[in-house]
């Protein structure tokens, strides 16, 4: 079994050893418990194993592909190129630079587009995939042609995700996809449609399988990056814990009766009173909290974050409760770090957080975003812009949405890290706000588009009875003049001389 999770083989024992009708793993206690024992042990800590282990169990047994099934997965197949299997039997250590195409990984191997280097240890990707049958509207389909394989290939933009540089494991070539990766990147960051064409279609059933698609990359990728890596590293060489077991610890650390873990010297929390209590048992648990998440944002984004405690608001809900834990700054960026707490130990739905920290919003007014996470799981979280934690019309289709998610499906830090990372400074938008617009003719283009209007309306008018027909189709081809003339001193002069160009009646 690996480090962190089961694989599906040794759940499928576990689930066909296991007695028809028992849902759990203690319904194998008789039966060969030694064997099974680790797979035990993890799946009473994970929810997601858990969630495998019992479909398989629910099965009902798992009966051979037919010679039809073999025949259409064979079919459906991409067929491998020389350089592909090259390519995957080969290592290199070659400088890891913007642009390129890497197999990365430790157990699992997967390709990765590089967008830029973070520092020595660190670099932003994004991971390409062959099966285009996973693309959503926020993945890049890129054709056969512009690929070093010679297939197609589909980024997804949506787990873009910083790694070690030691998971590298052989450089494949060059793929010139910057500009439609920052596009949909930016795009996605403001929650308003991107203009890039080669996208597939959105994700909009719950139970669309590219969800759970992207989850398993997402996963793959988290045990690659700088902190799980070098944890992992450590533990196999010093036969330490693993990263799951530490974080637990950290966390764990501080429910230990006379710890004292909120004394920091380089943390200062916001000296305003809200108003609001907490509970000084909790105190102390979410003071671990806050140190783990501080110290792996600082090492994974920059030393310039800056992670400040806040007054612990606290806000109960019908769906459970919402307390105020810390605040991020980064260059011009603020996100407010919301602990979320339900018996059920879930994440809140978008319109369930919305209504948490609306009363939050109203003290702490110079944040960007919320992140919401479980104390009990910081793997998950949330993240919601301003601008989507409020209900709206959809456009074009003008539908009714509640507040929707901006972020989801990645670890806290990870989701802070994406908003933070993405951010443009307000200097950068100074530069762009400078921007002049070029020199035109506006008459020329107001009679282009009176022109346009005219047989617009004369054709309207040909369908209509006889006596608008008459009048709409003789239109007098001076109007034209005239309104051009119109819109031209209406830009240059009053608006009361451009009117009287109309020659409209006192009445």
């Amino acid at each position: 079994m690996r480090d962190q999770h089961p694989t599906s083989d040794e759940l499928l024992d576990l689930a066909l050893a296991a007695p028809i009708g028992q849902d759990g793993p203690e319904s194998v206690e008789s039966a060969e418990s030694g064997e099974f024992a680790a797979v035990r042990a993890h799946l009473s800590d994970c929810v997601a194993c858990r969630v495998r282990f019992t479909r398989l169990q629910r099965a009902g047994g798992i009966e051979e592909p037919s010679e039809s099934v073999l025949a259409r997965l064979v079919a459906d197949s991409p067929v491998l190129t020389g350089d592909i299997r090259t390519f995957v039997s080969t290592v290199s250590r070659d400088p890891v630079q913007p642009g390129e195409v890497w197999k990365v990984g430790v157990d699992d191997a997967v390709l990765v587009w590089v967008r830029r280097i973070v520092n020595p240890s660190t670099v932003d990707v994004i991971p390409l995939v062959f099966d285009t049958a996973m693309a959503d509207n926020e993945s890049i389909l890129i054709a056969a042609g512009r690929t070093p394989l010679a297939m197609p290939l589909a980024a997804l933009t949506s787990i873009r995700i910083q790694i070690h540089h030691d998971t590298f494991v052989n450089k494949l070539g060059m793929l010139d996809i910057a500009g439609p990766v920052e596009a949909v990147l930016a795009a996605s960051r403001t929650g308003q449609p991107h203009q890039v064409a080669d996208v597939g279609l959105p994700i909009e059933d719950r139970d669309d399988p590219r969800i759970e698609y992207r989850q398993l990359i997402n996963d793959i990728l988290s045990d690659l990056t700088p902190v799980a890596y070098a944890e992992r590293r450590e533990a196999e060489i010093d036969h330490k814990l693993t990263p799951a077991e530490r974080r637990r610890q950290r966390i764990e650390a501080g429910l230990t009766p006379g710890a004292d873990l909120t004394h920091d010297d380089s943390v200062q929390a916001d000296s305003t009173n809200y108003g609001h209590t907490s509970s000084p048992a909790a105190a102390h648990d979410f003071a671990a909290i806050f140190d783990s998440v501080r110290e792996e944002l600082i090492e994974r984004l920059d030393p310039t974050a800056l992670c400040h405690r806040c007054n612990e608001l606290s806000e109960q809900t019908d769906h459970g409760l919402f307390t105020a834990l810390f605040k991020v700054h980064y260059i011009d960026a603020t996100v407010l770090v919301v602990l979320f707490e339900h018996e059920q130990q879930v994440l809140p739905e978008p319109w369930q957080a919305a209504i948490g920290v609306a009363s939050m919003l109203q003290v702490e007014v110079d944040v960007h975003g919320v992140a919401v996470a479980s104390p009990n799981n910081l793997d998950d979280s949330i993240l919601m812009t301003r601008a989507d934690l409020r209900p709206a019309l959809l456009l074009p289709h003008g539908t009714w949405s509640e507040a929707t998610a901006t972020i989801t499906g990645h670890s806290l830090v990870e989701t802070l890290m994406k908003f933070l990372d993405g951010e443009p400074a307000a200097w950068d938008l100074f530069e762009r706000a400078e921007t002049r617009l070029p020199e035109f003719d506006l008459e020329t283009i107001a009679r282009d588009h009176a022109t346009t209007v005219l047989g617009e309306v004369r054709k309207s008018g040909s369908m209509s009875q006889p006596a608008k027909k008459q009048s709409w189709t003789n239109m007098n081809e001076e109007v034209i003049d005239v309104v051009s003339a119109f819109v031209t001193a209406a830009r240059n002069s009053e608006i009361e001389a451009a009117l009287n160009l109309l020659g409209l009646d006192d009445e």
